[in-house]
């Protein structure tokens, strides 16, 4: 298959999935608003929204006169202009990473920016993301007078300075929908193009196409803007297409050939005892591949490093471990995960030869009879391959400070420029020479023995030195809650991110999923989810959320929140075309875990029909529907790697190769040697070679 189809294919695939009209929002309102509420059930959720109080007021008063200016009168022009300096203040008082709430508690402002689905009451936005919804919702004539009210200041700034990322940056967000925005946009593209960051290139340049689309047509100094965007968008196209290797051989295998099985330490450490746990629980060792092919395989007590040689049954050396003590120089580790928060799975993640980790769970402050006792984090550590597959230090943070050899350590506070303790959540990730991670505050005594939680944020740090980039506040601690008590009983672990197509997905566990832009940390939404009872069984909650993109669309995010009973596909980038919410969140029911988001047009679970687990698959045209049984009493016991033609899927028996085009069709069965606490767990693959990574064993094959 050709790339080009296969794109086709996937993009027709993503169509059927969100259930999304592709020229318009109107089927996925219609489906959506015919449900009412969702069919969530109540979403007993009340998680922390933040805002900027003085952007909030702007916009608020800005919409006050827009109503008073639609509604018409003599003060009309005078209305439309307040409407329009309320809604610059809130940009010009406002930065980057700063929201606003769609629908405020209590404000009498009911504006003309529709409500389909009766989710405003549940989200947040960016400031940035706020006026531009307003901006493009109104008129075109109305339009053209913010434009020609804002281009000549606009204008003059882009003279002044011309080539200072910073002021660029600021006239892009500052002055939307201008001919100076679009240009500032096009020279940040430029710039990200000087540093081979190629998904930051595409970013401004999708910003750049919003400005210039919303310019008046027939002018011709716009001929000269829309070349400059095709020319930049057709190279893109192409360094993309010389970047992509094409699809890899497991991506398209029809055999799987074990080549490696080998313990990785005691079960003991990861479980009390060796009985099989629900998926995701508990904690779990994860794996992650080098550029250059080797495999690093974090456990809790330690790593191991497999050579490729090693991987693909060639010989060499078997593996080096290094325990953390020695490679990071911290003290003893103790990992532990309860089995209901959501686990704690070790997943490593690389980015050509540096590799990310997290090391260790934080440490709650308390009060010991009138003494209290501080909070303690754990660290995140970036780690360097170098020649000869020797491990060293890059960088080490945690809450002494941001530690790299040779170099005087640098305080927390002076290095993240936040006060508090901070537990790094599992399932960092990295893009474009940038790490990503959550982290949650610890509760600490303050000076009267209170504990108080800091904030849950949202870190973006240079992936060479471990300086901070950007940083935003998620929420506020809210753990999920016994019935008519109003104190967090289970201490809940955020969900793995995410990144695709530039956009960052956090996902909390704590009744929360955002999406940030990846290049700033620009806000593009929040949203509440529905939240269940401790009793209630949820989602996994510890694998990352699905992202799936179409070509010409805004791509979307299916998420299973370990708060919730629902999974639910939210879009990327929404816009006046493409609703947040794609269609009627999923009941879990007899549902494991979400695999898949385009599975022959609809969803992949593992789930159970009957007596049996099962592959099932959610359609638009024909529902639920199981595609293949496990055998009695086998259980699945990872999470699934799908591509767009196969999937790789684990049990306590083997690993399974599903072609995804023919109905899972079962394909071949690689079969695992138990070597300690039964077979199955997470899968990664790279190129040809597919590891899984068990409660204490790892498994290599060969797919071709």
């Amino acid at each position: 298959m050709t790339p080009a189809l296969r794109c086709k294919r996937v993009a027709a695939l993503v169509v059927l999935v969100l259930g999304t009209h592709i020229a318009g929002a109107a089927t996925a309102q219609e489906t959506l608003t015919d449900q009412g509420s969702l069919g969530e059930g109540p979403l007993r959720n009340d998680t922390h929204l933040f805002r900027s109080p003085s952007a909030q007021a702007a916009l608020e008063r800005g919409d006050r006169a827009w109503m008073r200016a639609i509604a018409g009168g003599a003060q009309r022009d005078l209305d439309r202009t307040q409407a329009f300096e309320g809604w610059r203040a809130a940009l010009v008082d406002s930065s980057t990473g700063d929201s606003v709430l769609l629908a405020p508690p209590g404000s009498d402002v009911k504006g003309p920016w529709p409500d389909p689905h009766s989710t405003h009451a549940r989200r947040s936005e960016g400031v940035s993301e706020a006026v531009l919804r307003r901006l493009l919702s109104i008129p075109e004539g109305e339009l053209e007078l913010w434009q020609e009210r804002l281009e000549p200041e606009a204008k003059t700034l882009l003279s002044a300075t011309p080539y200072s990322p910073a002021r660029l940056a600021r006239i892009e967000r500052d002055m939307p929908l201008t001919r100076a925005a679009a240009l500032a946009a096009l020279r940040l593209a430029d710039f990200s193009l000087e540093g081979g960051r190629l998904e930051d290139v595409r970013t401004w340049l999708r910003r750049a196409r919003r400005h210039a689309n919303a310019q008046p047509r027939g002018r011709s100094p716009m001929d000269d803007l829309d070349a400059g965007l095709d020319q930049r968008e057709a190279l893109l196209a192409s360094l993309a297409v010389s970047r992509d290797e094409g699809s890899a051989p497991w991506e398209e295998a029809t055999e799987l050939e074990a080549t490696l099985a080998v313990r990785l330490e005691s079960a003991y450490t990861m479980s009390p005892d060796v009985r099989p746990v629900p998926l995701g629980r508990r904690v779990a060792p994860g794996a992650a591949f080098f550029e250059d092919g080797s495999l690093l395989v974090q456990s809790p007590r330690g790593l191991a490093l497999f050579r490729p040689d090693v991987l693909s049954g060639a010989g060499g050396d078997r593996t080096r471990r290094h325990q953390y003590e020695d490679l990071l120089t911290v003290p003893p580790v103790r990992p532990f995960a309860l089995p209901s928060s959501g686990g704690w799975p070790l997943l490593p993640c690389t980015e050509g030869m540096h590799a990310v980790l997290v090391v260790d769970r934080g440490r709650a402050g308390r009060t010991v009879g009138n003494i209290p006792l501080s909070a303690n984090g754990n660290h995140l550590a970036c780690l360097i391959l170098g020649p000869g597959g020797q491990l060293r230090l890059g960088w080490r943070l945690s809450q002494e400070g941001l530690v790299r050899p040779g170099r005087a350590t640098l305080p927390w506070n002076e290095a993240m420029g936040t006060p508090g303790r901070f537990e790094f959540q599992p399932g960092p990730i990295t893009g474009e020479g940038r790490v990503f991670v959550q982290a949650r505050g610890l509760p600490h005594p303050d000076e009267g023995g209170a504990l108080k939680s800091a904030d849950v944020m949202l870190f973006a740090l240079d992936l060479e030195t471990g300086g901070l980039i950007w940083s935003r506040p998620l929420t506020r601690p809210a753990d999920l809650r016994q019935p008519g008590s109003a104190i967090g009983v289970v201490p809940t672990t955020g969900m793995p991110l995410s990144l695709a197509g530039g956009v960052l997905i956090a996902g909390t566990n704590m009744g929360l999923m955002c999406a940030f832009e990846a290049l700033d940390g620009r806000h593009l939404w929040s949203v509440r989810t529905q939240r269940r009872e401790v009793g209630e069984a949820g989602w996994p909650g510890s694998r990352r959320p699905l992202v799936t993109e179409s070509v010409g669309g805004p791509g979307a995010v299916l998420v299973a929140p370990l708060d919730s009973t629902h999974a639910y596909a939210l879009t990327l980038r929404p816009g006046p075309d493409f609703p947040l919410f794609t269609s009627v969140p999923q009941s879990k029911g007899t549902l494991i875990d979400l695999a898949a988001g385009d599975a022959q047009g609809g969803w992949l679970f593992l789930g159970r029909d009957g007596r049996h687990q099962a592959l099932r698959t959610l359609d638009p045209e024909h529902g639920l529907r199981s595609s293949l049984y496990l055998g009695a009493g086998e259980l699945f016991e990872g999470p699934a790697l799908t591509s767009a033609e196969r999937v790789l899927v684990t049990s306590d028996r083997g690993l399974y190769l599903f072609d995804r085009t023919r109905e899972c069709y079962l394909m071949a069965v690689g079969r695992m040697q138990p070597l300690g606490a039964g077979a199955g767990g997470r899968v990664v693959a790279r190129g040809g070679i597919v590891a899984v990574t068990g409660r204490d064993t790892l498994w290599v094959f060969r797919a071709r």
